[in-house]
């Protein structure tokens, strides 16, 4: 029987089951409560991030923008924050300051995750901020510009504002590539370097300037605000292309019909195709670094249907993709991958490839952004623009570029800045009578230094008339020295390339004696010459409106109702203008000469000496020294034009392809060929051991040490232009006449020649454009051609590394570091 007792105890027991079951409830549900609030605080910071990266993408392309356009010049944080800022041109309506981003910028509704509509810098008027974005200049140590106890005893004074100075680190005291000592030693101001770093862009040396951009972000939930905060580095790397044994803007092709090393850095902005061939048992191997920027490796090539991927023409041989070297790790000694490294495009001359575009009277019409070849040509003179004095005018209302305040004139600025001719210290632009082939010195303009925002420099016979006229007396000198200018007409070269067969169409060639040119520059007390020359015929233009070539226009010189094509020879250039000078680092000792035209450069150049006293044309030693005569120190030299050609000293221009075979007679026995020994050009007895025959256009051995720009012909269907191996051209016989060559026959193939004749190359090869005056294509061996190929010595000059041409262009890499949370 239950007792009242019991009853009572149950009645506990149920209530104490239901007071725990209740708190397990209230548990459970604050512990799910609690979770959901983590789990959608955990969402918000997640999406939280992604809007942050997203600002800071936002900003890194207009930050991109506002660089790429001032390559020359440490920006101080300001300049993205100023609204007003002449730098502040982007895609992005005109003068908005870069750190402030909307939602909208962003793609993302009004009131995503609650957050405001604006991100903007912290110091800009906003009252509906969803936070902040900073952007600022650092040192590679991620030390902020401002913080002065970082840097040396007086780093103010050493500084000063980075709004009036803009400091470059190859432009301080000290500099020291090899140590990595880019910063101030206390007391030593003048080396105050701390916005800059020396490192690496693609494995190059390169100046980069640091930007650090901080993302803060508020983001709301329901337990409270939450800040995200983000940061990131933006590098503006500044790496001169002469670092590169080979460089190229547009396709890269290596097909060496010998063993062939490439002892420096290889790099193209395009494709990059290189092989050997397999059945001649050739190789092929790179010896440093080898980076491509575009889609391609080795694939798609000459199988392709796609007309710009034919490699080479017909008559080369067959070339498809399953003959091309598979690149095995030996012939890529320095890539880690056995295989070409696929990289950012390095810019040439920090230029947007976006802006360049075909002339267009409604949709371009300006006649200086049409391609990368603007480097070597001078601007031309707005339509509108007077007949005035250049010098007393403002370069932007003389010359036809773009000055509106939008994105055309900061590219345009890149543009003018990496001109060969804005930079030359001497300008020579020719006139000559298309009848009598004589200088028209009334038409004829040379000019010195542009002085700071104005369109050209002026005249140099206003200042110094003796310059002026010896500069005049080293144009086309003749073998006896004789006459003046205004008695000697240029010269008549029959390029078979260019011309074919033609013996009534040459080229019209301006010759320049450099040992008179350097005679003259260094004799002249009134300019001091800054290492630059442009020189260029521009007959048949309006000389102070446009150049014979520039841009398509219609200008140009006819002889025969043919238009004639204009080239500079440079000669006697054993030594160069600074030779002289014994400071090995001076910028002046250094010789560029730049032209629009094509340059040919004929016999020994900067190399102390000519013939057998230069030792690389007698022989070959192992350590580089031999490309230059003992006791001469090579001046940091570049040639750049249309077209690059080498001919020997012995080069005789009047003689057409067929005459270039026609043996000579010997002045020994006039029943024979004469013969002349290949390093000196003496003519010998024939059978004399080690002579060649002595053809008309006989090469004898040549040494050049110099860097080049060139331009190549365009791929098609079924021509080519010869790739790198072919970059730098020929128009000579290099060769021995093989037995049974008989006297002017009907077909001769020189590719069966024994060759011992030799042609030694140090320097750089630059690729930046198409040409547009020598526009011919390359002939392969086998087909009549324009020249036979001598023994190819090419070595990569690594002095270029540290102290490259004076003028030769730069590259812009920009780099984006990983962002990482503080």
């Amino acid at each position: 029987m239950r007792t009242r007792r019991n009853r009572g105890n149950t009645l506990f027991v149920v209530l104490f089951f239901i007071v725990v079951l209740s708190a397990f409830a209230g548990a459970a549900f604050n512990f799910t409560s609690g979770t959901a609030s983590a789990g959608l605080r955990s969402t918000q910071m997640t999406l939280g991030y992604g809007v942050a990266d997203a600002a800071m993408e936002t900003v890194y392309s207009r930050w991109r923008a506002i660089v790429q356009a001032h390559t020359t010049k440490n920006l101080n944080a300001r300049v993205f924050t100023d609204p007003s800022s002449v730098y502040n041109r982007t895609v992005f309506p005109s003068g908005k300051d870069i750190t402030v981003v909307t939602l909208t910028d962003l793609g993302l509704p009004s009131g995503y995750l609650g957050l405001p509509g604006t991100i903007a810098d912290p110091d800009a008027t906003s009252a509906n901020r969803a936070g902040t974005i900073s952007i600022r200049t650092v040192d590679v140590y991620g030390r902020p510009y401002g913080d002065w106890s970082n840097y040396g005893t007086n780093p103010v004074a050493a500084c000063m504002d980075p709004a009036t100075k803009l400091i470059e680190a190859t432009n301080r005291n000290n500099y020291n590539i090899s140590t990595n000592d880019y910063y101030p030693t206390p007391g030593t101001p003048n080396d105050f370097t701390f916005l800059t770093a020396i490192g690496s862009a693609n494995g190059f040396n390169a100046v980069n300037i640091i930007y650090e951009v901080q993302v803060q972000l508020n983001v709301p939930t329901r337990n409270g605000t939450i800040t995200v905060n983000v940061k990131r580095h933006f590098t503006r790397s500044l790496a001169n292309a002469a670092q590169a044994a080979i460089f190229f803007e547009n396709r890269l092709e290596l097909f060496p019909g010998s063993n062939m090393n490439v002892s420096g850095r290889v790099h193209t902005n395009d494709n990059l195709y290189q092989g050997t061939r397999r059945v001649a048992g050739t190789t092929l191997d790179f010896l440093k670094r080898v980076t491509y920027a575009g889609s391609e490796y080795n694939t798609l090539a000459s199988g392709s249907a796609v007309a710009d991927h034919n490699i080479v023409q017909v008559g080369y041989g067959t070339l498809t993709d399953s003959s091309l070297d598979p690149a095995p790790v030996n012939r890529f000694q320095a890539n880690a991958s056995g295989a070409p490294d696929q990289v950012a495009p390095m810019l040439v001359g920090g230029i947007d490839r976006g802006y360049l575009q075909p002339y267009d009277s409604v949709q371009n019409p300006t006649y200086n952004n049409n391609s990368l070849r603007e480097i070597i040509e001078r601007p031309v003179r707005k339509a509108s623009q007077a007949s005035t004095d250049p010098s007393t005018v403002d370069y932007n209302t003389y010359w036809d570029v773009g000055t509106s305040t939008t994105d055309a004139a900061a590219a345009q600025a890149a543009i003018e800045s990496a001109r060969l001719y804005n930079q030359a210290s001497i300008k020579v632009s020719l006139v000559y009578n298309s009848t009598t082939g004589l200088l028209d010195e009334a038409n004829t303009v040379i000019r010195g230094p542009t002085a700071t925002g104005m369109a050209d420099g002026r005249q140099i016979k206003d200042y110094d008339p003796a310059l002026y006229t010896a500069i005049l007396n080293a144009l086309n000198v003749p073998a006896d020295g004789s006459g003046t200018y205004a008695t000697r007409p240029r010269i008549n070269v029959a390029d078979a390339r260019e011309t074919g067969r033609d013996t009534t169409v040459f080229i019209a060639t301006t010759t320049i004696d450099v040992a008179r040119l350097k005679t003259a520059i260094e004799a002249s007390t009134l300019t001091r010459f800054n290492g630059i020359l442009y020189v260029a015929d521009v007959t048949g233009g309006l000389n102070s409106t446009t150049l014979s070539y520039n841009n398509g226009t219609t200008d140009y010189e006819t002889k025969a109702g043919v238009r004639l094509k204009h080239a500079i020879m440079l000669a006697n250039g054993a030594r160069l203008p600074g030779a002289d000078n014994p400071d090995l680092s001076d910028p002046a000792r250094s010789f560029t000469v730049a032209s629009e035209n094509a340059v040919y450069i004929k016999g020994d150049y900067n190399t102390g000496g000519i013939g057998s006293t230069v030792p690389s044309n007698v022989s070959r030693t192992s350590d580089g020294t031999d490309t230059f005569v003992p006791g001469y120190n090579p001046v940091t030299a570049a040639v750049m034009g249309d077209a690059i050609s080498v001919v020997s000293r012995n080069f005789d221009p009047a003689r057409t392809y067929d005459d270039g075979f026609v043996p000579r007679i010997s002045i020994f026995n006039p029943l024979l060929a004469a013969a002349i020994m290949p390093a000196t050009g003496v003519e010998v007895a024939p059978g004399t051991a080690g002579s060649v025959t002595a053809l008309t256009r006989q090469a004898v051995s040549t040494t050049v040490n110099s860097a080049v720009v060139s331009g190549i012909f365009q791929n098609n269907a079924t021509e080519a232009g010869g790739g790198a191996s072919n970059l730098l051209r020929f128009m000579e016989n290099w060769g021995q006449v093989p037995t049974g060559y008989s006297a002017n026959p009907t077909f001769y193939n020189p590719g069966f020649g024994i060759t011992t004749t030799k042609f030694t190359y140090k320097g750089s090869m630059m690729q930046s454009f198409y040409s547009k005056e020598f526009t011919s294509p390359w002939s392969p061996p086998g087909l009549r051609q324009a020249y036979n190929a001598p023994v190819r010595d090419v070595q990569f000059d690594e002095t270029y590394i540290t102290k490259p041409p004076e003028g030769f262009p730069k590259t812009i890499t920009y780099v984006k570091g990983a962002w990482e949370r503080f």
